[in-house]
């Protein structure tokens, strides 16, 4: 009988060390596991903040692009003026409006003065594109090119330091 006492006991005992190295053995695992998926974690977080990064030099390349390609746009027609070539300005107008329409509405870190800036150039331009419409339907020569021109000059210095603005890097 002690031996028949002594086997079970050691089988008991055996099987109870099993269970508990089995359980240690499990927490160890599961605390490696957690480890894991806190630095996981970390990773997803500094690759979102890596592609919004990128993101936003892409936005801000995006505006200096359309923003120069107005100021460009206004130099031209600035020279149209010039040179008298009316029908050629009525479409040089809208494309700026376009262009300023896209600025305004695509890039909103833009501040609200200088999205005011834009919006007054927006309504400025329609009134010029109007008023040259109706002057060569009605076979009038156009206002004074000095004016609209000057006009022109003040929105281009105005888009210039939006530029400005774009340049500088973000504090």
């Amino acid at each position: 009988m002690t031996e028949t006492l002594r086997l079970a006991f050691n089988d008991w005992f055996l099987g109870d060390l099993s269970s508990v190295v089995g359980l240690v053995i499990s927490l160890f695992g599961f605390g490696i596991t957690i480890i894991g998926i806190r630095k996981a974690k970390s990773a997803a977080k500094q690759a979102e903040s890596a592609a919004n990064q990128v993101k936003e030099s892409i936005v801000k390349l995006n505006s200096l692009s359309d923003v120069s390609a107005a100021i460009a746009v206004i130099d031209e027609i600035r020279r149209l003026h010039k040179t008298g070539s009316w029908e050629i300005i009525l479409d040089r107008y809208s494309a700026l409006k376009r262009m300023l329409i896209t600025v305004r509405h695509t890039h909103s870190k833009l501040s609200p003065e200088n999205q005011g800036a834009v919006q007054n150039a927006i309504e400025k331009l329609s009134e010029m594109e109007a008023n040259l419409e109706r002057a060569l339907e009605g076979g009038k020569k156009p206002g004074s090119v000095s004016k609209m021109n000057k006009v022109l000059s003040e929105h281009a210095d105005k888009m210039h330091k939006i530029l400005v603005e774009l340049k500088s890097p973000v504090e």
